[in-house]
């Protein structure tokens, strides 16, 4: 009798992220290996988000919130528990921040550090975040910032169901960012995203502004950090 062996040509794995059928044989094995890692952890985080908007959810199979003007009441009704009960936290609003740093609790970066604790208990964050950058070949917050939106514009051949709100600068650049989701937009959603976001995230920098003019004038500080403080002073501005 033939034996199973577990050794699979990369070719024969058919799944949608396969690199083998996205690039066809101008890859190396090794190559192939790496883009297939990549493009595995990027469907993660893709779901990671949905799972902070509520389109998805780790306590209930298939789609929760898909229609438009579903809620958390619907979600709650889908997956069959109370918000106190979940093992991932839907976002309440629907606004995530995407900056270029932890500005806000349900910041991106932020809520997909929760979700690895969540899903993977046993091993250390820092080795699954050092894993995940290390397939991503770069920071995640640099990730979600330039290329994340890209990504899902793609996947969704430009009909994307997270819209991305932001300043002509991007958050790449320092600039202000978020991501909603189309089927929990609400005529409110607009005027939250400014008031309990935007409007706090100038607040935040001017007050962050403030702080750095006065490390410049500390001559208590190194050199060195009296510099940093000039640069990021000059970024905010």
């Amino acid at each position: 009798m033939d034996e199973l062996t577990p050794d699979v040509p990369i070719e024969q794995i058919t799944l949608t992220v396969n690199p083998a059928y996205r690039y066809g044989g101008n890859l190396s094995e090794d190559e192939l290996w790496n883009r297939f890692r990549q493009d595995t952890i990027k469907e993660l985080l893709s779901y990671a988000t949905g799972c902070m908007m509520g389109r998805y959810s780790l306590d209930h199979p298939g789609l929760i919130l898909a229609n438009a003007g579903d809620n958390l009441e619907n979600y709650d009704a889908k997956v069959g528990k109370g918000t106190g009960d979940l093992s991932f936290q839907t976002d309440p609003d629907g606004i995530i921040p995407v900056l270029d740093g932890e500005w806000f609790e349900d910041d991106i970066v932020a809520r997909s550090r929760e979700f690895l604790r969540v899903c993977f208990p046993a091993s250390s964050l820092n080795t699954d975040l050092a894993f995940i950058e290390t397939a991503l070949a770069k920071d995640l917050r640099k990730y979600f910032c330039s290329e994340f939106y890209k990504d899902h514009l793609q996947t969704y051949k430009k009909r994307p169901i997270y819209w991305l709100l932001q300043s002509p600068a991007g958050p790449s650049r320092g600039g202000f960012a978020c991501l909603i989701y189309l089927h929990r937009y609400t005529k409110d959603t607009l005027n939250l995203v400014l008031n309990n976001y935007f409007c706090p995230y100038l607040q935040k920098l001017e007050a962050r502004q403030a702080q750095l003019g006065l490390d410049q004038l500390n001559d208590a500080l190194p050199s060195r950090a009296r510099t940093a403080a000039r640069k990021e002073a000059e970024k905010i501005t």
